[in-house]
């Protein structure tokens, strides 16, 4: 019995660190889409919810995206569970009018990491997807602690070009 158990659990933790559920609400009439992805960490101790919110633009019959804002919260769903920061990247890359874009980024520790808004460098340029390297998207780590053992929980949340 303590064997199958034991199967049990590794079966759920290997299952529980690729699971993840992933949304997206987009219309072609507006000029608004919405990505929100939810993740879990290895023990199911921990969920994280990140949105993001991108501009679409269409110049030239080429659609160029712009993220406005990104959201996240995290939600300890296991009292022994300490959440000690969280890392969040942001970034947009492609090409703007034909010509290749820098890397425009943005790395962060948001003071409240429980639920957070980052807003992009107001000086970054639109990029469209017509270069197999264009990305739209953000990241996030979240270091937690119960106990001795520490771990991440990692999450990216792109544009689906």
């Amino acid at each position: 019995m303590r064997k199958l158990l034991k199967v049990l659990m590794f079966t759920l933790m290997i299952t529980f660190l690729f699971a993840f559920s992933f949304t997206s609400t987009a219309n072609a009439d507006t000029t608004n889409a919405v990505f929100t992805k939810i993740s879990y960490d290895v023990t199911r101790g921990v969920k994280l919810t990140t949105t993001l919110y991108v501009k679409v633009e269409d110049k030239n019959n080429i659609d160029y995206y712009s993220i406005t804002k990104v959201t996240g919260k995290i939600t300890i769903l296991d009292g022994r569970t300490v959440i000690k920061g969280v890392t969040v990247k942001m970034g947009q890359n492609g090409s703007y009018m034909g010509k290749p874009i820098a890397q425009q980024t943005l790395t962060t520790k948001p003071k409240n990491v429980f639920s957070y808004t980052v807003y992009p460098d107001s000086k970054w340029k639109p990029v469209a997807k017509t270069w197999s390297w264009s990305v739209v998207g953000t990241s996030a780590v979240v270091d937690i602690q119960r106990g001795n053992s520490k771990w991440t929980l990692p999450q990216s949340n792109n544009v689906p070009f």
